[in-house]
């Protein structure tokens, strides 16, 4: 099993790092991960419009995606954003996973 993690990605119009995960995402297409983390920062600036595109991009892999968010991130809005992803915990107001894949257990 292949878990791959992304982190602070810090994408917003003022920068150039959505091409830069653009360039991660097409690497581990060719690795074929089981299931990817995407972990804190994912925006900056309060890009939340950042968050559709960070899941568009990475929803490319065809794999489950868990997220947790970091200190720079609306929790809100980045749980509107990827209603979808797996091991969502819905009951709190944090944003948690806790996913099961065969034999593997990941939670944040």
């Amino acid at each position: 099993m292949i878990v791959a993690q992304v982190s602070d990605i810090h994408a917003a119009p003022g920068n150039d790092n959505m091409s830069r995960l653009a360039r991660a995402v097409s690497w581990l297409a060719e690795v074929k991960p089981d299931a990817v983390v995407a972990s804190g920062d994912l925006i900056d600036e309060g890009w939340i419009e950042g968050y559709a595109e960070i899941g568009s991009r990475l929803n490319e892999l065809n794999c489950p995606v868990l997220v947790v968010p970091g200190n720079s991130d609306n929790r809100h809005a980045l749980s509107s954003a990827f209603t979808n992803r797996h091991g969502q915990v819905d009951n709190c107001e944090a944003v948690h996973f806790r996913a099961e894949f065969g034999t593997i257990r990941l939670w944040d």
